[in-house]
């Protein structure tokens, strides 16, 4: 914390950074809210806590993908710094025995448009329920809800990037099971005449779960990122990437 306060921020973003990280450097648990473009539920974590508090969170929310850092988040992130400082610790003193004294994700709560009454009053009773089972809030919780798919590694995650220009449109929803080769979108030139000939197909890469993608009628462009793939199998064109590549 000392070092903390001894920061000073040049700017207005460096100095929210800063402040979130007071209030977040001692804390037990860290859930970095977000959404994605158009998403199933999914999270974010870390290789040390996946054995039980990430599978707890993710059953307790009914998350649709769970993907963890080996061994831990590299990229600076938000959640990856109050979680990865722990490891980072230990790596450093190893005789010291340091525990992870932090368990911190990044939660994809489905995507932009996905805003109803509905949902809002089943993520909040699900993420309540979550901190009554972590003894934040007192109560007795709920039986574990059945966790809806294994946990799996970055380096198994399928990043659809695009090869041309375009428009997006999409054979799957987020959420879906996919087989490695099945086609997930379709980059449409609308200045090619041909019509099923104007299509360049985007296929998977690795059998698993299609969690991540943009909304049909998105413009696509070279390296632009179309969609992303939960998959156990780590993948040889991702070892050494992170989930922020795009």
């Amino acid at each position: 914390m000392a070092e903390l306060k001894s920061m000073q921020p040049v700017n207005e973003l460096q100095t929210m950074r800063v402040e979130m990280m007071k209030l977040s450097i001692d804390a037990d648990v860290v859930i970095d809210l977000h959404c994605d473009m158009d998403a199933a539920l999914h999270l974010f974590t870390a290789q040390p806590d996946i054995g039980g508090t990430a599978q707890e969170l993710a059953a307790d929310l009914g998350v649709a993908a769970t993907m963890y850092n080996e061994p831990y988040a590299q990229s600076l992130t938000f959640s990856g710094v109050n979680g990865s400082l722990w490891p980072r610790l230990a790596e450093r003193f190893p005789a010291a025995a340091i525990p992870q004294a932090c368990f911190s994700t990044t939660l994809e709560l489905r995507g932009q448009h996905e805003v109803t009454h509905a949902l809002g009053a089943a993520d909040a009773r699900n993420l309540y329920r979550y901190l009554v089972r972590r003894g934040v809030i007192a109560g007795r919780a709920a039986a574990l809800p059945r966790l809806k798919s294994a946990p799996t590694p970055i380096s198994g995650m399928d990043v659809g990037y695009c090869p041309r220009n375009g428009y997006l449109t999409y054979h799957a929803p987020a959420g879906a099971r996919v087989k490695k080769g099945d086609a997930i979108c379709d980059i449409i030139d609308p200045a090619d005449p041909r019509g099923a000939a104007a299509r360049t197909p985007m296929r998977a890469r690795t059998d698993g779960i299609l969690f991540s993608r943009k909304r049909n009628g998105a413009l696509a462009w070279p390296g632009a990122v179309a969609f992303r793939i939960a998959g156990a199998k780590p993948l040889a064109h991702r070892k050494g990437m992170s989930g922020l590549d795009d």
